[in-house]
């Protein structure tokens, strides 16, 4: 049987898990730590890494997928506590990432009024084909009409073919392509996704 529920405290190792499956690059890009950070983050209100914005999925009783996401009202209310929990949390490393943090703050994740924003979507492999995406997809459509969003906005790795094609068959279409460049020559290429509600 397939249910979704909103996330607790205590599911934090399943959402990092998951949104690392989601946003591999995160370890190479913010150090090891992150994941610390993810966790500590999670399992904390008032952040826009939190379980109060979290969903997952479960076959049988089991996790098999999850998302984050928000409407635009949270991201103003929650981004600078977000950046000064990441520092806390993350200490002198992470003060050093802080142009970084800033980077995807301003591209990845920026959205308007009237815009809900999915963060993070995963499925595990071995539960794909199963319809967990489209739920956990359908779940933030019907969260984004009941805070008054007009738009459903996501960000994709230009790479991720599959997903793409997935977000296509939702009815999302292509916006803009954008790119973050990193130290290094490390360069993270992306593409914008919109579906008018």
């Amino acid at each position: 049987m397939l249910i979704i529920r909103k996330a607790m405290p205590e599911d934090s190792q399943s959402f990092v898990n998951l949104f690392l499956l989601s946003a591999p690059y995160f370890p190479i890009v913010f150090g090891k730590n992150i994941v610390y950070n993810l966790r500590k983050l999670f399992q904390r209100r008032k952040n826009l890494f939190s379980y109060e914005h979290t969903f997952f999925a479960e076959i049988d009783g089991e996790r098999a997928g999850m998302l984050l996401g928000y409407d635009w009202n949270t991201k103003n209310r929650e981004n600078l506590n977000t950046g000064l929990m990441l520092l806390r949390f993350g200490g002198f490393k992470m003060l050093l990432l802080t142009p970084t943090y800033l980077k995807f703050n301003n591209t990845v994740g920026q959205f308007e009024k009237g815009e809900y924003y999915i963060s993070n979507v995963a499925v595990y492999e071995i539960f794909r084909g199963k319809g967990v995406g489209r739920l956990l997809m359908q779940l933030a459509e019907d969260e984004a009409k009941n805070c008054g969003s007009m738009k459903i906005v996501l960000d994709v790795e230009r790479g991720n073919v599959n997903a793409i094609n997935f977000y296509r068959s939702l009815g999302f279409e292509e916006n803009v392509e954008f790119h973050i460049s990193l130290e290094k020559g490390f360069c993270l290429n992306f593409l914008r996704m919109i579906k008018v509600l």
